[in-house]
């Protein structure tokens, strides 16, 4: 019998190499610009991809608003937050990273989320 199929979805194929990222400038100022900003693959009805679904179901599960950027809508955004961290989905709080979906999953267990929220956005 065939093996398991490899995922077709191409969320997770890289940028095109000739990517040109987003211009540091523009990245600090979309950061400075939401409260809490969620860079995923897809949106936060159709996430693209595990992880990306499970940070939005946490944060909906503590009731956290939150803006959204589809990066794979956004290669050069993308390229650019990978500069920052390798991974998505990655969560910004106020301009600070509070992590990936590994994260929040622990943040949520320890019931220090919404602390780590208020506490980058004291």
């Amino acid at each position: 019998p065939p093996g398991p199929k490899p995922c077709r979805s191409n969320a997770h194929a890289p940028p095109p190499a000739d990517t040109v990222p987003t211009p540091e400038g523009e990245v600090e100022e979309l950061l400075a610009r939401s409260g809490v900003l969620l860079f995923m693959k897809g949106s936060p009805d159709k996430p693209r991809c595990r992880f990306s679904r499970a940070a939005v179901e946490i944060l909906r599960g503590h009731g956290v608003e939150f803006d959204h950027i589809d990066v794979l809508e956004e290669p050069g955004l993308r390229k650019a937050m990978q500069a920052r961290w390798p991974t998505f989905p990655q969560l910004w709080c106020e301009g600070t990273l509070l992590g990936g979906a590994d994260a929040l999953r622990d943040l949520a267990a320890k019931c220090e989320l919404l602390d780590a929220l208020r506490s980058s956005t004291a």
